[in-house]
């Protein structure tokens, strides 16, 4: 849920109060009460979410091993993060590189056709390592 700058302010003023409190200022501020209660709920799930991960992938940068292990509770405890998040961040990190490790293969492979390919002779015209032929209707018939 996107939260603007400007509640995220109020939040930052406000934290020393209760939740009615600060229900009540935001409905004050113009929101709606059921609105009010979901920026009051999210408050923390947004300020922290990008953090979350972000400590997370570093961990597993640091750590691979724990990438191979099984026992996501351990983990999450230390990262003090909930166990499905922990298993989803560690999905989506594996993703990840997965992903840049086929793109380095993919240049590797790239590089070694640019080498090999042999260049079209002169006057040839040639369209994804073919000789282009020209398309012909017959419309005698017509």
């Amino acid at each position: 849920m996107f939260i603007s700058n400007k509640i995220k302010e109020y939040f930052e003023e406000n934290k020393d109060k209760s939740k009615d409190e600060i229900i009540n200022g935001l409905v004050a501020m113009g929101y709606k009460e059921s609105t009010a209660k979901a920026y009051y709920g999210n408050r923390n799930a947004v300020k922290y979410s990008t953090n979350r991960r972000k400590i997370a992938f570093d961990f597993f940068e640091a750590n691979p091993n724990v990438l191979e292990d099984i026992d996501n509770k351990k983990y999450a405890d230390k990262l003090d993060i909930p166990i499905a998040t922990y298993a989803t961040y560690k999905c989506m990190f594996k993703v990840e590189i997965q992903k840049g490790n086929q793109e380095k293969i993919k240049f590797q492979r790239e590089k070694e056709t640019q080498e090999t390919k042999e260049p079209p002779l002169y006057g040839e015209k040639y369209y994804k390592g073919r000789l282009r032929q020209k398309f012909n209707i017959d419309d005698s018939k017509l």
